[in-house]
């Protein structure tokens, strides 16, 4: 009978998974008609690994469950959501093509089953659909246990190492930290995505969508697909998006995609779109409807876009392309399998007990989360977690050298560019005195000015002195002389207007001059990778003291 195979499978699981699946027997057990119930009880609390009277205290116990729940009349279908201080949570197995509910009441109780009443509203999953049983949208399938915020960063970090390659561990530890926000991103006002760039090859598709099967809630949308289809959806189940950019840059959708990134990072943006509507006399009209952007993004993709929407909204990953051997030598399997399936669906379990367990309406994120030794787009990653881990200073220092370490590594190749060598050419003339009383002026209004031809200067300085080899050539005569590339005020000047967004004044009689802006000079020295402190007077070393010579040979000194 199917009730036998449904109790066989709840009498194999452990722990919360077992726990939830009981619920599901039980209730099926409780079906059966006297009869057949008085004929097999026996049996099926044995197959079940219970007591008879067990059984018999649980089956009473559902039966008012379903009895309450019928007086109640029609059940209201949900999604899942937040009501009247319940928090609803959707589970779906796609082995058993099963839906249950997951909750917490206002006082903090977390419980699962086929359904909640909600001061006199009965509340059941609403009926899987061909997106959920083709595995378009992913869920949990039951409860986990609890698990502190520590203990979940470790199991997804070793989650990722397994099934990919990544450019290092704090890579994937950071990601790890990404993942978590996922599960409770409608708390915040705003949301970072995770991109990941390469060539053809390079596995970004395939590293996204197995980050995409431990985040909150993962809806595949292909590039070339509808928007509409995409933003329909996303209304539906608000959870976290993954995107193959792969046609995009050549697909009519691109406008339409450029918008749903430029929108989606904040709480309240929503896409207006014009939708065709039946009216109670049977008329057809035309509405405006407000569609869901607010929302976290997976992307992969090969170049960026010409408004880079997704670059200055995302925690990027570079990727390149990897050899057999490597991927043998760490044990990465080719493919999404069985098993890598199963570890997922294992931490998603645990991740939506987590979310149960500490999701609110709106969680505040206090300056003092801000972490301002790293950029803004990475405080939009650490102000939310450290806002989750307030009361666990240990977890909060974690997280911290997690995004330093990681933020290091990102400004590494910034600091390689010319615009870092313009930063450094600014400090120099601030900071060392004599420059600064020669290339420093100050205006009738008190604002300190320096001349771009001095910034010239002292940029193509620096720049000749971190050139260990110079190229040589002979000039005219047969001598040796060296070839350099100096740059020109022209080129300075673009850079500290456009790169570096500081303020330059009119020309005057002897050039143009940038003013000096202290907090945002800081700031681009920490975006860099720049001591403000190296391009300055270098405090002396103290002198060694030198022992006494002895002179002589009878102690004479």
């Amino acid at each position: 009978m199917y009730v036998e195979a449904m109790t066989a499978w709840a009498g194999a699981r452990e722990g919360a998974e077992r726990d939830e699946a009981v619920k599901l027997a039980v209730a099926v057990i409780g079906r059966l008609d006297e009869f057949n119930l008085s004929q097999h009880k026996g049996r099926l609390a044995k197959i079940l690994q219970v007591t008879l009277r067990d059984l018999e205290r649980m089956i009473r116990a559902m039966s008012g469950i379903i009895e309450k729940a019928q007086r109640m009349g029609e059940p209201t279908y949900t999604w899942g959501g937040y009501v009247d201080g319940w928090q609803i949570e959707y589970l779906y197995d796609i082995d058993s093509h099963r839906a249950m509910l997951a909750w917490r009441d206002p006082d903090g109780v977390v419980d699962s089953g086929p359904g909640v009443n909600i001061n006199g509203r009965y509340f059941e999953p609403s009926p899987p659909n061909d997106v959920l049983k083709s595995g378009g949208v992913i869920f949990p399938s039951a409860l986990g246990d609890k698990k502190p915020i520590r203990e979940l960063v470790s199991y997804l970090t070793m989650y990722l190492k397994s099934i990919y390659l990544l450019p290092s561990d704090k890579m994937g530890r950071l990601i790890a930290y990404w993942v978590i926000t996922t599960w409770l991103y409608d708390a915040f006002e705003t949301v970072i995505y995770l991109r990941a760039m390469g060539s053809a090859g390079a596995g970004k598709s395939e590293l996204m969508r197995r980050i995409g099967l431990v985040c909150y809630r993962t809806m595949t949308a292909n590039g070339a697909g509808s928007t509409s289809s995409l933003f329909r959806s996303l209304e539906r189940y608000r959870g976290t998006v993954y995107i193959d950019e792969a046609d995009l840059q050549q697909s009519d959708t691109e406008s339409d995609m450029v918008k749903f990134y430029n929108l989606g990072a904040m709480r309240g943006n929503p896409i207006w779109r014009t939708v065709e509507m039946t009216g109670p006399d049977g008329e057809k009209t035309w509405e405006a409807v407000a569609f869901q952007t607010f929302c976290p993004k997976l992307v992969a993709m090969r170049k960026e876009f010409r408004d880079d929407a997704v670059g200055s909204r995302s925690l990027t990953i570079k990727l390149v392309s990897r050899e057999m051997p490597e991927l043998v030598a760490a044990g990465i399997p080719l493919t999404i399998n069985a098993p890598m399936r199963a570890r997922a669906q294992a931490l998603r379990n645990l991740l939506v007990r987590w979310r149960l367990e500490n999701w609110q309406p709106d969680i505040e994120v206090d300056a003092e989360f801000y972490d301002m030794t790293i950029s803004p787009r990475l405080n939009q990653v650490a102000g939310p977690l450290l806002a989750i881990a307030r009361d666990d200073p240990e977890q909060q220092a974690e997280i911290r050298m997690t995004l330093r370490d990681y933020y290091a590594e990102s400004i590494l190749s910034k600091s390689m560019t010319l615009s870092a060598r313009v930063i450094e050419a600014l400090w120099s003339i601030w900071n060392y005195p004599d420059k600064h009383k020669e290339c420093v002026r100050v205006d009738e209004q008190g604002n300190n000015l320096i001349k771009i031809g001095d910034i010239t200067k002292m940029t193509n300085e620096i720049m000749n002195m971190m050139n260990d080899e110079e190229e040589e050539d002979d000039d005219a005569q047969g001598q040796k002389k060296f070839k350099r590339t100096e740059l020109k005020a022209q080129r300075v000047g673009r850079i500290v207007r456009d790169e570096l967004q500081l303020q330059i004044s009119e020309r005057r009689r002897d050039g143009f001059f940038v003013y000096w802006n202290e907090p945002r000079m800081i700031g681009l020295a920490t975006k860099f990778g720049i001591d403000p402190a190296d391009f300055g007077p270098q405090p002396e070393k103290p002198r060694a003291i030198q022992p006494a010579l002895a002179v002589g040979g009878n102690g004479d000194a």
